[in-house]
């Protein structure tokens, strides 16, 4: 990949001239010398793979608007009981899904 130009411009996660901002973030060491360094936490993403993929056999026989609302539904009840393990944020979680419920409200009236 690294002698390929398409592949390097578009399929390389950790590009050194900070393109993907979304992939890449410049951070500074402990000399405040810049350097570029992963947005994101990898080791998060593989646990909820995992974690996710306990429930493939339920997973692959639902329609698509079925899986979305489902997966949805899961990761927002695994980030509340992961922060409330924490002990932060659940005010905040609660707080947003009232929201949420008077906007789906709102919306049916319509």
């Amino acid at each position: 990949y690294k002698l390929d130009e398409l592949c390097q411009k578009f399929c390389n996660p950790a590009p050194d001239d900070g393109s993907q901002p979304n992939l890449v973030i410049v951070a500074l060491d402990a000399q405040g010398q810049p350097y570029f360094k992963c947005a994101f936490n990898t080791q998060v993403c593989e646990q909820l793979n995992a974690w996710l993929g306990g429930f493939s056999a339920i997973l692959k026989r639902m329609t698509a608007y079925n899986f979305k609302w489902l997966i949805h539904v899961m990761l927002y009840y695994h980030t509340k009981i992961i922060l409330s393990k924490q002990g932060n944020g659940v005010c905040n979680m609660e707080a947003s899904r009232e929201d949420e419920v008077d906007e789906a409200e709102e919306s049916s009236t319509d």
